[in-house]
């Protein structure tokens, strides 16, 4: 995207979107990213990442080839060559299918584990289901996020700019003083991965081992020590490979 005028690209994006009734935020919330890009966009100091590129045409219903000029004219031959190309360079259609895969089958036997490790419990060691089930839960629903979902890759501005926080669908994470990017991602990710997981697993045996203490400090100690193991670790990988 060397080749494109900055500045007439950023005054398109601009024009649309006001066109569209649109605010900053409204384009960012609609692509998953921060009000702060789109402003960088339209003021001509970045550009979108390439996987961005078709669903920011689509939202402001232009052609990929006139959001790329930066002005309407028609061509759909052009248009249509166009859309095919970016949509190859921003996801390689086998490996993503593979890893897909992959993740499915890595889910979907943790649950089934996890099933087990519920049942044997509850019938040999009377667990009360009840006072896990909010935890159960959280896992389940994160745990789908981070192995179904979220992306191995983070679009490449992030690596332009300083973003505390990332998001796709459910997924939300955000921590103050470390910056994402495709350097430390992938490893951070990894992590919430297990973690997710290991919530599942480690909430019933934490319920056990706290269910005859009488200490109300004790047990909310506990309870969180879950939460630290995610966040610290979270943060000291993220700030390792930043």
């Amino acid at each position: 995207m060397n080749t494109i005028d900055r500045e007439k690209f950023g005054d398109f994006i601009a024009r649309k979107r006001k066109e569209k009734n649109l605010t900053q935020k409204d384009l960012a919330d609609k692509l998953f990213i921060s009000p702060q890009a789109v402003s960088k966009w339209e003021r001509g100091q970045s550009y979108p990442d390439i996987t961005l590129l078709i669903p920011l045409s689509d939202i402001l219903e232009v052609k990929l080839k006139d959001l790329l000029q930066g002005e309407e004219n028609s061509d759909s031959q052009v248009e249509d060559l166009i859309r095919k190309v970016v949509d190859m360079s921003a996801t390689n259609p086998e490996e993503e299918r593979r890893k897909k895969k992959r993740n499915i089958k890595i889910f979907s036997l943790a649950m089934f584990i996890a099933c087990i490790e519920y049942f044997i419990l509850y019938k040999y060691a009377n667990l009360d289901l009840s006072r896990i089930l909010t935890p159960i839960i959280l896992g389940v629903i994160f745990a789908s996020q981070t192995w179904l979902f979220v992306s191995d890759k983070l679009p490449t501005y992030y690596d332009e700019n300083k973003i505390s926080f990332v998001s796709n669908g459910f997924f939300r994470i955000n921590l103050a003083g470390l910056s994402f990017n495709n350097s430390n991602w992938k490893p951070v990710l990894t992590y919430l991965r297990i973690w997710t997981l290991g919530l599942i697993f480690i909430s019933p045996l934490i319920e056990l081992a706290l269910r005859n203490v009488e200490s109300q400090t004790i047990k909310t100690l506990g309870m969180l020590v879950p939460l630290l193991i995610l966040f610290v670790p979270v943060y000291i990988i993220g700030k390792k490979y930043e």
